[in-house]
């Protein structure tokens, strides 16, 4: 629906249809309709009904906990739909509540009245629907539902628990933001337990260098802001990671947009980029080094939903003797009615294979994976080692899903580890038993 024009154009075809969708999902509650059109000849019935819509959603949203009582549903609708309903005089604002014929020096007048109010209207509801509908799910007992214990301590999330009935007396931020800032600092000291601990009471002042989302990102992968690493024995060179560059504190303009740049391009390695869509391919550092508070909590809000399907879900161990070829398959399953897709990467020691390729020190190795609906596939994974000790690598499932034609899906990591030995004696059928 992007074709339809700017944004808010998207939002307001087939009487927003795709906002009704989406209210629909997020809420599990259906949306009233608004009475229907009797005569079509009518007029003013085809003005109310087009107002009705959003009257109907403004209602709706409002009933969720959205503060919107300064929004008003004649600003949400199109510029033809609002002149057509100036010219009924139905309307619920005094431009458009006086009937009869627009005159060129009127339409002028609505059309500028629309163009400053429209917009920003949308980015209203927009905003409220996320703290109504998205925000609100970030609560003391999410963050022990799987995967985020695999992300932090106990001691950590127990902290964040108890902290949680003291949020409700915030005024620029609602509990969920403000918990949602709490978790932020917590990787912030996971990440760097060398340097002092982060209070966030601005939002704006303290994530537009793009410091403390390198902090949360490098918590849940550390590889990202490794150091570089010299060749060893079994495993290549490695350059430093994209966040163990970044310019340093304070920053401008510049060193913010490049910091932003950094942690956004980590975001698409990683297979969970901040973007609108797969065909979305604007550059959102710039917009995110000079955001306001709430677009920075919204992108703070996109960490907090992927950054705990990148950590490992669980090491896959494999013990052989030098030179010997030794495979290991992992299940995978498709529950869903569609296709799912993955890019598959795998990265670290040269001696694991994927479909006969290994990572090298330049790039890992890729290949591409299809699940079809409702079907089971055991993917193996093989190594074959010219050196004896520990050997590691991590194994990535990227999803590639649209939710059109092929399923969104979480990413999945696995750890490998081999160990390799010089004489190995495979353990007999007895070993292991009590």
């Amino acid at each position: 629906p992007m074709t339809a024009g700017p944004f808010p154009a998207p939002l307001c075809l087939n009487k927003a249809k795709g906002l009704i969708e989406l209210l629909e999902l997020l809420s599990g509650r259906r949306v009233p309709a608004p009475p229907a059109v009797t005569d079509r000849k009518n007029t003013k019935q085809l003005a109310r009904a087009s107002l009705g819509t959003y009257d109907q959603i403004l209602i709706f949203l409002r009933g969720t906990g959205a503060l919107l009582a300064s929004i008003k549903s004649d600003y949400l609708l199109p510029l033809p739909d609002f002149l057509r309903l100036a010219e009924a005089g139905v309307g619920t604002i005094p431009a458009t509540q006086r009937a009869g014929r627009l005159s060129r020096r009127r339409t002028k007048a609505l059309t500028a009245e629309h163009v400053a109010a429209h917009a920003a209207a949308w980015v209203e509801v927009v905003m409220q629907t996320l703290r109504a509908l998205v925000f609100c799910r970030v609560t003391p007992a999410s963050f022990r539902a799987p995967p985020f214990p695999l992300t932090m301590p106990e001691e950590t999330i127990t902290a964040l628990s108890n902290e949680a009935p003291m949020l409700n007396g915030a005024n620029a931020y609602s509990s969920s933001e403000t918990l949602l800032l709490r978790w932020l600092e917590a990787h912030w000291s996971l990440s760097r337990p060398e340097e002092a601990p982060l209070a966030i009471a601005d939002a704006r002042t303290t994530l537009c260098d793009g410091h403390v989302f390198a902090a949360v990102i490098a918590s849940h992968v550390p590889s990202t802001a490794a150091h570089a690493a010299p060749a060893t024995r079994g495993a290549p060179s490695r350059p430093a990671g994209r966040l163990a560059t970044l310019a340093p504190a304070p920053c401008d303009g510049t060193g913010s947009t490049a910091n932003m740049g950094a942690v956004l391009s980590t975001l698409a390695e990683l297979g969970v980029p901040f973007r609108a869509g797969p065909a979305d391919n604007n550059d959102y550092a710039g917009t995110l080094a000079n955001g306001s508070a709430r677009e920075l909590l919204i992108f703070a809000l996109h960490l907090h939903q992927v950054l705990p399907h990148c950590v490992p879900k669980a090491t896959v161990s494999f013990a052989g003797g030098l030179h010997e070829t030794v495979v290991k398959e992992i299940e995978l399953s498709n529950p869903s009615p569609r296709p799912v897709e993955y890019d598959v990467v795998l990265d670290g020691a040269p001696c694991f294979f994927i479909d006969r390729k290994s990572p090298s020190s330049k790039e890992p190795a890729r290949m591409l994976l299809r699940l079809e609906p409702r079907a089971s596939v055991k993917f193996p994974v093989a190594v074959t080692s010219a050196f004896t000790g520990e050997m590691w690598a991590t194994l990535r499932f990227l999803s590639r899903g649209d939710g059109i034609g092929v399923s969104n899906a979480s990413t999945l990591v696995f750890e490998l580890k081999a160990e390799i030995c010089l004489l190995y004696t495979s353990p007999s059928p007895r070993d292991g038993l009590l």
